[in-house]
């Protein structure tokens, strides 16, 4: 398609109703693409990973949990006491070799758990840096049975570079990726589309509804329209043209009610966590503070929203697939792995019931894993 054609498919109707806003659509477009021809820089900096990882099999750690769940009178902790929120896969070795096969460039690889270490584990490794919470995460707010004061907390860890990817442990590297595919002349590569949330009636309790928390930070904090004026070209970028109309609605209404946000790879500017919990810092510490999710809480996803609205992003496209684990998807999910289609594939919990199901869909995943990485990487003894 050409660039005209690219242009005057964001831009229908834009001059008629909003001229400010059309021309934004072009000079976004326009200037997107030149920095897209233009740039031959090299990501040289340093660029760590971190995976956070909990083996929910383990007693000593399954009796605390249940220890504090008696203790807690947060009404929201059932719909965070799924099996499916901690159960372990048995796949975070192939996570290694992965990261081993498709990302030898990485400059260290911090692991994080609550002090578990998987007995094959490398501590030795040259690039592997083995982190429990105590190493990083304040006593006040520990122990957790959360992800997310885990993740807000993640800028702590001693030594860890400016640039950093972090992973779910259902999330895999599934072909190369250069420094390139996560960074662009030292900022984050994010997609940026406002894609409203569909609100449904059970929301209450439902952890989506953190997210609308998310939104709300955002929309207290920033001038959505002057954000969008200070770099069209990160909001109405030339690979986004069949989804500008998010983000021109996004500019009309001047509020956000919802983000695409892909359950991938992030990429992140430790800055970011740090001017976030300055200037938020009642609501971070309120949420680190809680041992399991609550309807209060803010999530992991508001330090990238804080990070697209200071305008500290790149524009790109999503390189992921995200697939959710059952006995109906576990087909499709192996032939995305071994076809190796995306970069990025996040395998996530489908919360499978019964006991025989959970075998079967385990068997086949890790059949497929092994036989895509069958070599030992040299995270593991």
């Amino acid at each position: 398609m050409s660039l005209m054609m690219r242009i005057l498919n964001v831009f229908k109707g834009s001059f008629k109703d909003h001229f400010s806003l059309g021309y934004m659509v072009i000079l976004g477009l326009l200037s997107s693409l030149w920095q897209r021809i233009s740039h031959r820089g090299k990501e040289d900096y340093p660029i760590d990973f971190v995976v956070t990882w909990v083996d929910s099999s383990d007693p000593v750690w399954r009796k605390k949990k249940q220890k504090y769940a008696e203790m807690t009178s947060d009404k929201d902790y059932s719909e965070d006491n799924k099996e499916g929120r901690y159960r372990n896969w048995d796949t975070i070795v192939y996570w290694f070799r992965a990261v081993e096969k498709y990302a030898s460039w990485v400059h260290r690889v911090y692991f994080v758990t609550c002090g578990q270490k998987p007995e094959w584990l490398n501590l030795r490794s040259e690039k592997l840096r083995f982190i429990t919470h105590e190493d990083f995460i304040p006593k006040e707010y520990l122990p957790t049975f959360s992800s997310t004061p885990i993740e807000l907390n993640l800028w702590r860890i001693p030594e860890l570079s400016e640039h950093f990817v972090y992973f779910n442990d259902d999330v895999f590297l599934n072909r190369p990726v250069k420094p390139s595919d996560f960074f662009h002349n030292g900022l984050p590569k994010e997609c940026a589309i406002a894609m409203p949330m569909k609100v449904t009636l059970n929301f209450g309790l439902d952890w989506r509804h953190t997210l609308l928390n998310d939104y709300a930070v955002i929309n207290e904090s920033f001038d959505i329209r002057k954000c969008i004026k200070k770099a069209p070209d990160k909001w109405f970028p030339y690979m986004i043209n069949t989804k500008a109309k998010y983000n021109k609605r996004l500019y009309s209404d001047g509020y956000l009610i919802g983000m695409f946000y892909p359950h991938v790879t992030r990429a992140f500017l430790k800055h970011t966590f740090e001017d976030l919990w300055e200037k938020q810092h009642e609501l971070m510490d309120k949420t680190s503070r809680s041992r399991f999710r609550a309807t209060s809480n803010v999530t992991i996803q508001l330090v990238t929203l804080w990070m697209l609205f200071s305008g500290d992003f790149y524009p790109a496209k999503n390189i992921g697939y995200f697939s959710n684990l059952t006995s109906k998807s576990i087909n499709g999910i192996v032939n995305k792995l071994l076809s190796s289609d995306y970069k990025v594939l996040c395998i996530n919990d489908g919360d499978p019931t019964e006991a025989e199901e959970y075998e079967y869909i385990k068997t086949k995943l890790l059949e497929a894993f092994n036989k895509k990485f069958p070599e030992k990487s040299s995270f593991e003894l």
